[in-house]
Protein backbone atom coordinates (compact mmCIF):
# COMPACT_ATOMS: atom_id res chain seq x y z
CA UNK A 1 0.00 0.00 0.00
CA UNK A 2 0.89 3.48 -0.99
CA UNK A 3 0.22 6.20 1.71
CA UNK A 4 -0.61 10.25 1.00
CA UNK A 5 -0.93 12.26 4.43
CA UNK A 6 -1.06 16.10 4.84
CA UNK A 7 -2.68 18.18 7.39
CA UNK A 8 -5.07 20.94 6.41
CA UNK A 9 -6.15 23.73 7.93
CA UNK A 10 -10.07 24.24 7.33
CA UNK A 11 -12.91 21.34 7.04
CA UNK A 12 -13.52 23.00 3.49
CA UNK A 13 -10.17 21.40 2.40
CA UNK A 14 -10.71 18.30 3.76
CA UNK A 15 -14.37 17.87 2.13
CA UNK A 16 -12.30 19.25 -1.42
CA UNK A 17 -10.12 15.88 -0.78
CA UNK A 18 -12.42 13.36 0.38
CA UNK A 19 -14.62 14.44 -2.62
CA UNK A 20 -11.63 13.79 -4.91
CA UNK A 21 -11.05 10.91 -3.39
CA UNK A 22 -14.53 9.46 -3.77
CA UNK A 23 -14.57 11.08 -7.69
CA UNK A 24 -11.31 9.58 -7.92
CA UNK A 25 -11.93 6.19 -7.03
CA UNK A 26 -15.30 6.29 -9.48
CA UNK A 27 -13.07 6.68 -12.15
CA UNK A 28 -10.88 3.72 -11.37
CA UNK A 29 -13.20 1.03 -11.31
CA UNK A 30 -11.59 -1.20 -13.50
CA UNK A 31 -8.96 -1.22 -10.58
CA UNK A 32 -8.48 -2.82 -7.29
CA UNK A 33 -10.34 0.22 -5.24
CA UNK A 34 -11.13 -2.13 -2.27
CA UNK A 35 -7.20 -1.70 -1.81
CA UNK A 36 -7.47 1.94 -1.58
CA UNK A 37 -8.63 3.82 2.24
CA UNK A 38 -9.07 7.53 3.76
CA UNK A 39 -8.52 8.46 7.26
CA UNK A 40 -9.61 11.79 8.57
CA UNK A 41 -8.56 12.65 11.99
CA UNK A 42 -9.17 15.77 13.56
CA UNK A 43 -5.79 17.39 15.38
CA UNK A 44 -4.91 20.79 16.72
CA UNK A 45 -3.98 22.52 13.48
CA UNK A 46 -6.76 20.92 11.25
CA UNK A 47 -7.46 18.00 10.41
CA UNK A 48 -4.75 15.12 9.28
CA UNK A 49 -5.77 12.99 5.81
CA UNK A 50 -4.66 9.55 5.09
CA UNK A 51 -4.84 8.00 1.55
CA UNK A 52 -3.81 4.68 0.73
CA UNK A 53 -3.46 3.14 -2.77
CA UNK A 54 -3.58 0.18 -4.31
CA UNK A 55 0.40 1.25 -6.29
CA UNK A 56 2.41 3.72 -6.34
CA UNK A 57 0.84 4.98 -9.86
CA UNK A 58 -2.37 5.06 -8.37
CA UNK A 59 -1.05 7.76 -5.82
CA UNK A 60 0.32 9.83 -8.33
CA UNK A 61 -2.84 9.84 -10.57
CA UNK A 62 -4.53 10.48 -7.40
CA UNK A 63 -2.20 13.98 -6.38
CA UNK A 64 -2.68 14.81 -9.41
CA UNK A 65 -6.30 14.59 -9.44
CA UNK A 66 -6.41 16.06 -6.23
CA UNK A 67 -4.42 18.96 -6.99
CA UNK A 68 -6.90 19.95 -10.14
CA UNK A 69 -10.26 19.12 -8.00
CA UNK A 70 -12.57 21.98 -6.61
CA UNK A 71 -15.86 21.65 -4.85
CA UNK A 72 -18.93 23.73 -6.11
CA UNK A 73 -18.80 27.02 -4.55
CA UNK A 74 -21.13 27.21 -1.78
CA UNK A 75 -24.18 28.95 -2.09
CA UNK A 76 -25.05 31.63 0.24
CA UNK A 77 -27.34 31.47 2.60
CA UNK A 78 -31.00 32.55 2.07
CA UNK A 79 -32.48 35.24 4.20
CA UNK A 80 -36.44 34.63 5.41
CA UNK A 81 -38.45 37.42 5.85
CA UNK A 82 -42.49 37.10 6.47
Amino acid sequence: MYAYETTLISDREAQRVAAAFYRFLEMHLAMPVEEASMKIQPTGAGQRVVIRMWSDDALDAFQRHVAGFSLAPRKPERELRY
